[in-house]
Order: C-alpha cells, then sequence, then structure tokens
C-alpha cells in the first residue's frame, strides 16, 4: 500500500484519528483553505509562477488562459 500526502493548508486537524471521525475530518479539510495541488511542481505556464500569474490578471475583465 502507498502512502498519499496532503496539504493541509490552514486545516485544522482533528484531534481523534478514527473512523467515527469521518464527518470531524471532512469537514476540517473542506473548510479550510489551499495555496497548491500536492505533489505538483509546476502549477502554471506564467513565467514568475503563480502568484505573479494573479497578480496579472488581477482586475481585468478578461484574460487569455493560454498565458497561464
Amino acid at each position: 500500500m502507498r502512502m498519499a500526502l496532503v496539504c493541509t493548508g490552514s486545516m485544522k486537524i482533528p484531534r481523534e484519528k478514527s473512523v467515527a471521525a469521518i464527518d470531524s475530518w471532512e469537514e476540517s479539510f473542506f473548510s479550510s483553505e489551499f495555496t497548491h495541488a500536492a505533489g505538483v511542481r509546476k502549477h502554471t505556464r506564467h513565467p514568475r509562477g503563480t502568484l505573479a500569474m494573479w497578480e496579472s490578471i488581477q482586475g481585468k475583465k478578461r484574460f487569455r488562459s493560454d498565458t497561464w
């Protein structure tokens, strides 16, 4: 069996680690904020990275997706 890794972002990890706590884990996971996909090294084709991509399209009504 392979171990899978997940970036927890801002997730508040529940104390209980059992099947009975699945609802708590789901709530915490989906209520958190994430900045990237785990295991992905390059998230955009923008030459200066993800933050620069978002800054370059901020406030624009339209943008070219082929520049990501």
